[in-house]
């Protein structure tokens, strides 16, 4: 039995469990339904309340039925569940909850509450079972229900349902509630204070603008209204409106009726109030509340102003703004100042910024003023305070607004692109800047980003740049920034950039840079690997000419065929003439392009200063051989020749056709005298290059060898200077390569160039191997074996200059054999003119002395057909030697052309028996000869000059000595400190000043003044100038800048010197006494006289007579001329 007792027990708990669970459930669905109940009820009341504005009865009488309402179901739903589950009610016994239990288990069914029955009757002692049979009926009933949960038998679905319907419930109140929150607030409060009387709303909302406000006296005031239905009922269809206002003092109101606009507002004015005025609205008897207008005499801004002082950098006029103008714009730094007048005496006032502390204004009376510095953008106000404390209404706001003080621009005008650095170490920069108010400071800014034996700058150097006014707006500075400091080596790129600083001293100086820009300073590889490329191009261009030429003269010569067999001249004839035009105008432009290109070869290496003046001065006399060299003649020609074959007059097409003919043989042969001239001049270039290379490599190689003897033990400082070592070694071979390349040009004119001299330095050169033993003692260098390496590079040292001396020589020799040359054949030309201007003297007169149609014209035409070929023959030496030299001139071949030309019509007049005729042209002939032997004179005159040193070079020269001497004084001048080196470099300036007026008048007492590109009296009064202020040791950065135009305009004077002659300084000589035996008279007259006059002129070049007697010689010969032929 005793297991039958415990089973019950476990029976009873777990059906008390399944009680209180009940009792749960149902107190949660109640309390959810009891909350719906009370959110509808007050809903319901609540809408009721504001539908029928309800009484304090009406409301009583509400108010007690929802609580009676909600009182019944909270006691039926709520209290009921909650009593029970305290147990102070009776809940569901154990006998409907087993019952309950059995119909939701199908296995247990009524089992459990018959268990529940009989332990009832077994304890009542009326069981009609034994113990055994119950107790067994106990254990089966214990293990079909163990593992079941009683309380699944419980429905809690009503929780949900319940839940369910309050949710939407309080959804439905809170909609309820934001559609109109303040009614239904006001409704609640009446409804729960339902014993207070509440007054009735007005039908109609007032919403007044100004309302109560204050005003100033005289001040008229702008009333709007806008009037809204204040409930449901309410209805505002377009009704007017009463205006009602008295003035203080006044018993009744005055009344005026307003109707809206057309944004529904009802306006009205009230103007000059010059007292307190009360005022309200009405509109269908609702009457507004009653406002006040209340008058106060507060302080006015009868006059005020806005003065701007600028900062003192800007060097603008202060300025004073149009009154009440009180908006500022200025520049940052400007200080304000601000003044007016009030309508009262004030107390006290100020500026009130938008951002910052105010500034107080000082008063006087009704006058106000402050002034403060204009620092950052805001906006302000004005306050003004009277004495009776009152304040100025509505202060105007205004806008503070800063001016930017823009940067500076600057630009690098000259060179305005990257360069090559020239030989002088030297670029002329030309810098523009602008700002709006002007500048502080101005400096070039470089570094190194590339060379072979130092590593690049990480940052930028910077170089100050004096500036001649702080003030200007703009400028344009030349400057000639010495670039020698920076010591570079071939291959080393610079950049840099100018930057200029503004003079902004309120936030600072702002800069601007210019666009950066390389400076390179090209090895001397580079500029002649450039120029051999600009020659082969030439020559190239100048072959294609030339055949182009030829081909020219194949059509000229097919259609001079054609009317040579009288064909007509058809269609196919005129096309051909047409193409030839057009051969024409590109043979043309290839010339030009061909000038342009020797135009900047020569720039090129004139900037470089790779050549020696002699190949200079050919280079240039080539540029002026160019300059002659065009087809605008053979165009003419062309020209005339399409005419005639338009009028189809064949005798005037052969006429054209002879000249056409002509000028292409002129064309032709001048071309192919360029390529032979250009070809000699290539070979002196080379030669100048080999010198050149030899000169550097020799100074090089003396620099290293310092520079190994001041060495360290520092490896690496080792190792550059074997890198620099074996980089001589390697220009050493390209030396040699250029010598042996100088030598097969050479052998092409072994006759005028020393091929032989140029043989023996090759070999010579193979022979020491001087590379080789650079290469040795770089070795020797990378091991740190100094001292062996110190023996080699004396060594070196020593063939290098052997090397440069013999390049020296043979150039000199190369000169002296081409003068030599060119002398000679001009000698035997001008030998031969003298002889054919004796027998054309001969033929002169036994020309006038023959009788007419005497039998001997015709033997004397014979002499003179002889006469004319031997002519021919020195034109063809001439001819030959201007493929050699520039000493042939075109003015020698037209006078040479003149006197075959009279020659000719001598010969004709002959075979006529027309002695006068032939007496006249064959002293014409005479004539041209004697003037072609003058011009032949006047080139050997200019050759022994060039043999000398005097002419322009001279000047040249000294001008070049004179720029250096200025561009010392100029770096002098911009770092002196005391006034003693003001006084010295006084003195230096002076004295350059002197030798700048001697040189001037040189010039112009030699007629040389008008090659001079620089005004050297202009300089000279620069000069002047400078030398006052440093004798005042009044240096300033005008003075700075006037240096640098001196210096600028000596570099251009000796520039265009060097551009537009080449000549060299005369050597003083010391003057010997001669003792000679004066000739005999000469007869002028007489063909010997004249003769032996020329004789004895072309025999003084020989002699080295001075250049005044020269000249004298010369003019007495043209006086001579003259009077001959005045005679004739």
């Amino acid at each position: 039995m005793s297991s039958a007792s415990s089973i019950l027990t476990d029976i009873l708990a777990r059906l008390d469990a399944t009680r209180r669970r009940q009792n749960a459930i149902a107190l949660q669905a109640n309390s959810l339904l009891f909350g719906t109940v009370m959110l509808l009820s007050v809903a319901a009341a609540l809408l009721l309340e504001l539908a029928f504005r309800l009484n304090t009865t009406g409301r009583t009488l509400l108010f007690v039925i929802v609580v009676l309402i909600l009182g019944g179901v909270f006691v039926w739903h709520v209290a009921r569940p909650l009593l029970r589950s305290l147990g102070l009610l009776r809940s569901a016994d154990d006998f409907s909850l087993a019952a309950l239990v059995g119909s939701h288990f199908p296995q247990i069914h009524d089992r459990l509450l018959n268990i529940l029955q009989l332990h009832r009757e077994l304890q009542s002692g009326k069981s009609l079972y034994s113990p055994e049979l119950i107790d067994a009926s106990f254990q089966d009933l214990a293990q079909n229900i163990s593992g079941l949960d009683f309380s699944t038998s419980l429905d809690d679905s009503t929780i949900k349902r319940s839940a369910k319907v309050f949710s939407a419930t309080v959804f439905g109140a809170l909609i309820l509630v934001v559609a109109s929150p303040s009614q239904f607030s006001q409704s609640l409060n009446r409804i729960v204070h339902f014993r207070t009387p509440f007054a009735v709303p007005s039908e109609f909302i007032f919403d007044v603008s100004p309302g109560n406000a204050d005003v100033a006296k005289g001040q008229t005031v702008q009333v709007a209204i806008r009037v809204q239905p204040a409930g449901p009922t309410s209805f505002l269809a377009r009704q007017s409106l009463t205006f009602s206002w008295r003035t203080e003092g006044a018993e009744s109101f005055e009344t005026v009726a307003l109707h809206p606009d057309s944004t529904e507002i009802f306006r009205t004015t009230l103007p000059g109030l010059t007292g307190s005025t009360e005022y309200y609205a009405t509109v269908s008897n609702t009457e507004s509340d009653h406002y006040r207008l209340t008058v106060v005499d507060r302080p006015v801004i009868r006059s005020f102003q806005v003065r701007l002082e600028y900062p003192a950098y800007t060097k603008l006029p202060a300025r004073a703004q149009q009154e009440f103008i009180g908006d500022i714009t200025a520049l940052a730094g400007t200080r304000i100042a601000l003044s007016g007048k009030a309508s009262k005496d004030l107390k006290q006032g100020k500026a009130v910024f938008g951002s910052g502390n105010p500034a107080p204004l000082m008063v006087d009376n009704q006058k106000f003023s402050a002034s403060f510095r204009l620092e950052k953008e805001t906006d302000y106000h004005l306050e003004l305070t009277d004495t009776e404390n009152l304040t100025n209404a509505d202060p105007v706001l205004y806008q503070i607004k800063i001016v930017p003080d823009e940067s500076p621009s600057i630009a690098v005008i000259q060179p305005g692109k990257n360069v090559d650095l020239a030989g002088d170490k030297s670029i002329r920069l030309a810098i523009q800047a602008r700002d709006d108010f002007g500048f502080s400071s101005l400096r070039v800014g470089y570094r190194l980003i590339h060379s072979r034996y130092e590593k690049p700058w990480e940052a930028y150097k910077f170089l100050p740049v004096p500036v001649a006014s702080s003030s200007a707006t703009e400028f344009e500075l030349p400057y000639t920034w010495d670039l020698s400091p920076l010591r570079l080596a071939p291959e080393d790129v610079v950049e840099y950039f100018a930057e200029v600083f503004d003079n902004d001293v309120v936030r600072g100086p702002k800069s601007g840079r210019s666009q950066l820009y390389l400076i390179r300073l090209p090895s001397l590889e580079e500029v002649f690997a450039e120029l051999d490329k600009g020659h082969e191009t030439s020559f190239d261009d100048l072959k294609q000419t030339l055949q182009d030429a030829r081909q020219l003269k194949d059509k000229i010569e097919s259609i001079n065929q054609d009317i040579k067999k009288n064909k007509e001249m058809d269609w196919q004839q005129k096309k051909k003439m047409e193409e030839m035009a057009r051969k024409y105008q590109d043979v043309q432009k290839k010339l030009d392009d061909v000038k342009k290109r020797l135009d900047e070869m020569v720039q090129k290496m004139d900037q470089q200063q790779v050549l020696s003046d002699e190949t200079m001065q050919k280079y240039m006399e080539l540029q002026q051989m160019f300059e002659q060299l065009n087809s605008a003649e053979l165009q003419q020609a062309l020209k005339q020749m399409q005419q005639a074959m338009q009028n189809v007059n064949k005798e005037q097409l052969q006429q054209a056709l002879q000249k056409l003919s002509f000028s292409e043989e002129r064309f032709r042969e001048s071309i192919e005298r360029t390529i032979e001239l250009l070809k000699r001049i290539q070979i002196e270039q080379k030669l100048d290059e080999a010198r050149r290379r030899a000169e550097e490599l020799e100074k090089s190689q003396q620099e290293v060898s310092e520079a190994t003897k001041q060495a360290t033990e520092n490896s690496q400082a080792q190792k550059d200077l074997a890198k620099k070592q074996m980089d001589l070694a390697q220009k050493q071979k390209e030396l040699e390569e250029t010598t042996s390349d100088v030598e097969k040009r050479m052998e092409d004119f072994f006759t005028e160039m020393p091929a032989d001299q140029m043989q023996q330095l090759n070999s010579k050169m193979k022979q020491d191997a001087v590379a080789q033993q650079m290469e040795k003692a770089g070795s020797q260098l990378q091991k740190g074996d100094m001292q062996q390496a110190q023996m080699a590079q004396q060594q070196l040292g020593q063939q290098l200059q052997a090397q440069s001396k013999q390049l020296q020589s043979i150039q000199q020799t190369m000169l002296q054999k081409q003068m030599q040359h060119t002398l000679n054949e001009l000698r035997r030309a001008a030998n031969n003119m003298l002889e054919l201007s004796k027998r054309e003297e001969a033929l002169k007169q036994e020309a006038q002395n023959s009788p007419l149609n005497s039998p001997k014209l015709r033997d004397n035409a014979q002499e003179q057909m002889r006469v004319r070929q031997d002519m021919e023959n020195v034109l063809r030496g001439l001819s030959e030697l201007s493929k050699r030299s520039f000493a042939v001139t075109p003015e020698m071949g037209r006078s040479i052309g003149e006197a075959l030309s009279h020659m000719d019509n001598a010969m004709n007049a002959l075979e006529t028996r027309n002695g006068f005729m032939a007496a006249q042209e064959e002293g014409q002939a005479m004539a041209s000869l004697n003037k072609s032997a003058t011009q032949i004179q006047g080139a050997m005159e200019n050759l022994m000059q060039q043999s000398g040193s005097g002419g322009m070079g001279g000047l040249m020269q000294q001008l070049q000595m004179m720029a250096g001497q200025q561009q010392s004084i100029n770096m002098q001048t911009q770092s002196m400190q005391a006034a003693a080196e003001a006084a010295r470099l006084a003195v230096e300036q002076e004295a350059v000043r002197k030798s700048v007026e001697q040189l001037n008048k040189e010039a112009q007492a030699s007629g040389e003044q008008k090659k001079l590109l620089g005004d050297l009296d202009k300089i000279a009064q620069d000069m002047r100038e400078v030398v006052q202020n440093l004798e005042q040791n009044n240096v300033n950065s005008e003075t700075i800048q006037k240096q640098e135009r001196i210096l600028s305009r000596l570099l251009d004077a000796s520039k265009s010197m060097r551009e537009r002659d080449f000549e060299k300084r005369r050597k003083a000589q010391t003057g010997t006494e001669v003792a000679r035996r004066s000739p005999g008279d000469i007869d002028p007259s007489a063909l010997e006289g004249k003769n032996k006059l020329l004789e004895d002129l072309l025999k003084s070049l020989e002699h080295g007579y001075s250049k005044d007697y020269k000249e004298l010689i010369r003019k007495y010969f043209e006086e001579l001329q003259k009077i001959e032929m005045q005679k004739r």
